[in-house]
């Protein structure tokens, strides 16, 4: 007979196992340096805008519009009418158009999908891959697949009501 409480210590003290190993890899996991042309939003943050811009819909909708005080100036702003001496224009910043977006970041979930699969086949093939890695790419690849359907969805459901108001 299987004795089931010390099953389910040896599968509480894997979890635990497994958790501290995630810690110690997310903590040691360094990302290669990205050029600053290269460089894009991440998921979270193309989450976090998405989400921001549809309370911002939201919030146009409901109230009347106000135009915020401006309390400083922003960084590196000189008022022309100042006679502190000449100053240096300030860098244009190319910002990525929607598409960029999209497409950077539909490549960022393909890019994890496949190395999840890249993973799981040479665990498969008996490579020494801990299983830790494995399942933890596996879980990285659908979190951002399942993030991603979800933006779709709210981004699909913003255009219908687009579609449906009343001209």
């Amino acid at each position: 007979m299987i004795d089931k409480t010390s099953q389910a210590a040896g599968i509480a003290d894997m979890l635990a196992q497994i958790r501290a190993y995630q810690t110690q890899v997310q903590s040691k996991v360094a990302q290669p340096p990205v050029p600053a042309s290269l460089s894009g939003p991440t998921m979270g943050q193309m989450i976090e805008s998405a989400t921001q811009s549809m309370f911002n819909t939201a919030a146009a909708k409901s109230a009347s519009p106000t135009i915020a005080p401006v309390t400083r100036a922003p960084e590196g702003y000189v008022d022309p009418n100042s006679t502190a001496g000449p100053s240096l224009p300030l860098p244009e910043v190319r910002k990525p158009s929607f598409g960029e977006v999209v497409r950077s970041s539909i490549e960022s979930v393909n890019d994890l999908q496949m190395r999840s699969s890249a993973q799981r086949t040479a665990y498969e093939k008996g490579e020494d891959i801990p299983l830790t890695d494995v399942v933890l790419g596996m879980q990285k690849a659908s979190l951002a697949f399942e993030a991603t359907l979800q933006i779709r969805n709210k981004v699909l459901k913003a255009y219908e009501d687009v579609l449906n108001m009343p001209v």
